[in-house]
């Protein structure tokens, strides 16, 4: 990772250092894009980052890459390579793959902890892209056990919302990379972070 990658773009809150993600909010906001307000996320998960006329990246980086994504400045290609420390980031914090998600397909409408009606109370989707012509579903598991449980509830979503918005609404858990071979005794569609970057690109 080039650590000065920075072009000093003169902001106070670059998208390198803070970027802005809806958290929290009803899917039926989100899709339907009314008015709602952003939340500010801090990009480093290690608090690498400094702010002095520019970005200033510290000892304490991991070299994850998710600020170079961020940039508008620099353009950085999705790489198999930046997977494995950027999986664990994502899989842990839902957010960091939210903001990975945006930076890479800047056109997608993203939101975090998107509230759903369920059958007794308000269900939260880890992750909600919504595309042109689909909707995505994403809940982040490092247990992989947990794959039917969550699979079984985010069917529920799908079939509550599907002809309200009129488009395809699609689910997936997002395992590590190193438990995709174990994951294949369940019938619930999972992947990989990399696997979801292919996906959602296409």
């Amino acid at each position: 990772m080039d650590k000065l990658f920075c072009k000093k773009c003169g902001e106070l809150s670059p998208k390198c250092a803070i970027y802005e993600i809806p958290q929290n909010i009803k899917i039926d906001d989100l899709v339907n894009q009314v008015v709602f307000s952003n939340q500010e996320c801090l990009v480093c998960h290690v608090n690498a980052q400094t702010i002095e006329e520019g970005l200033s990246i510290n000892e304490k980086c991991d070299e994850c890459c998710l600020c170079q994504f961020t940039c508008p400045e620099v353009s950085c290609e999705w790489h198999d390579e930046k997977l494995s420390t950027l999986e664990k980031i994502c899989i842990n914090d839902f957010v960091k793959l939210a903001i990975l998600i945006k930076s890479i397909f800047p056109h997608y409408l993203v939101g975090t902890e998107v509230h759903v009606k369920g059958n007794s109370r308000t269900k939260r989707i880890d992750v909600v892209v919504v595309k042109e012509s689909e909707i995505v579903l994403i809940k982040a598991l490092s247990n992989i056990d947990k794959i039917p449980f969550y699979s079984r509830s985010y069917d529920d979503v799908k079939n509550c919302y599907g002809e309200i918005f009129g488009r395809e609404i699609k689910s997936v858990c997002l395992i590590p990379e190193k438990k995709k071979e174990n994951a294949t005794m369940f019938e619930y569609p999972f992947c990989t972070l990399n696997e979801l970057i292919d996906e959602l690109g296409e």
